[in-house]
């Protein structure tokens, strides 16, 4: 003999799904927390964050910009020699934020890359942000040698905070210029490389013997360090090359 129980569960709501409750426990009409449709919105300049109608959830990507490249004083005496270090990379910070943190919108500000200095140290990265949800620090800049018959400047290195994060990673540093003039017209040349991003390439140092003097190249978006200057008994200053700026990717869960 089969004995057959009813059961009635209700009718629901739209967007609601039968959903258990556990073993021995009626199942019930639940509204659903999965989700159908994943949207990125990017951001590359300065805006406003209105979340697509319906997003339940988001994943913030954010990197900060590129630290300028330091560059190489002028070099009065045709024996002196200067040098550039390269700029430290933006940082890189993630969180993840419901509907409710985001509300009707969050500001968002994309750091700009700092610029290579002309014969002086380069400037900071600017930060990058959403609201006051969550950010992340620009990279600091490569600084400028003193002239002499040998020359060295450090790289950006700065250290860095990502209040919001769910985790973040400091910007690498930029590396180290050195400089040496070996006589005869020749000349030990490295100015310092712009470190590298998540998401964008350093600018690459200048070396002997292909370059003896040149300004610095700027860094790869997105947040690539500039690099520095190098100077070989050429007289006037040469300049660094700037960073690149930050970026904001916005990955909604839908």
């Amino acid at each position: 003999m089969v004995t057959q129980n009813s059961c009635n569960f209700g009718t629901g709501a739209t967007g609601q799904l039968l959903t258990s409750n556990g073993p021995g426990v009626a199942p019930t009409f639940q509204t659903s927390t999965s989700f159908a449709t994943v949207n990125i919105q990017t951001f590359t300049s300065n805006g406003t964050y209105t979340p697509t109608s319906g997003m339940k959830y988001c994943v913030i990507q954010c990197v900060g910009g590129g630290g300028g490249g330091g560059g190489a004083p002028d070099t009065v005496i045709n024996t002196l020699v200067s040098v550039g270090g390269g700029g430290q990379s933006g940082g890189y910070a993630v969180g993840v934020f419901t509907a409710a943190d985001i509300g009707a919108s969050k500001a968002v500000t994309v750091g700009t890359g700092g610029t290579g200095g002309n014969g002086v140290s380069g400037t900071n990265g600017g930060n990058t942000s959403v609201g006051t949800l969550i950010s992340i620090q620009g990279g600091s800049p490569g600084s400028a040698s003193g002239t002499g018959a040998t020359a060295s400047a450090n790289g950006g290195n700065g250290a860095m905070t990502s209040p919001g994060s769910s985790y973040f990673s400091t910007g690498e540093f930029g590396g180290t210029g050195s400089i040496a003039n070996l006589g005869n017209g020749t000349a030990f040349t490295f100015s310092g490389a712009g470190g590298s991003s998540i998401l964008g390439a350093g600018a690459p140092q200048i070396s002997s013997p292909s370059a003896l003097t040149a300004n610095g190249t700027a860094g790869g978006n997105y947040g690539g360090g500039g690099a520095g200057a190098a100077n070989f008994t050429t007289g006037s200053a040469k300049t660094g090359g700037n960073g690149a700026p930050g970026i904001v990717i916005i990955t909604e869960y839908i």
